[in-house]
């Protein structure tokens, strides 16, 4: 009995060093994933920074559309509350503009 109890007790320490280890290292690679997420822009003035600050902006603007879309989101619209105040918005804006925005409205829904 005493040395299944022993055996136990080393199993229960060698999966409690794992998981430490494990926590460790995800701690770790979260602070690097800080470092390189974290930019500093230093200057000797705040127009130099500000100059910085705006190439950055742009060199991610640019970049962004460079990767193709890999996700789709679909939310479904065709809820009885959701028609019934589409509608409503419908003959407000019908009320309020007349038959263009109506034509636009509807043009709309049929494209989605």
């Amino acid at each position: 009995m005493g040395i299944i109890f022993f055996q136990f007790i080393i199993i229960v320490i060698i999966i409690t060093i794992i998981i430490v280890v494990i926590i460790i290292t995800i701690l770790l690679l979260l602070l690097l994933l800080l470092l390189f997420i974290i930019t500093v822009i230093e200057g000797a003035t705040p127009r130099i920074v500000a100059h910085g600050k705006q190439r950055v902006d742009m060199v991610v603007w640019t970049n962004r559309f460079k990767e193709e879309p890999n996700y789709f989101i679909s939310i479904p619209l065709n809820l009885p509350q959701l028609m019934e105040r589409l509608e409503t918005f419908k003959k407000e804006v019908t009320d309020t503009c007349g038959k263009v925005c109506v034509c636009a409205c509807t043009h709309a829904q049929n494209d989605g």
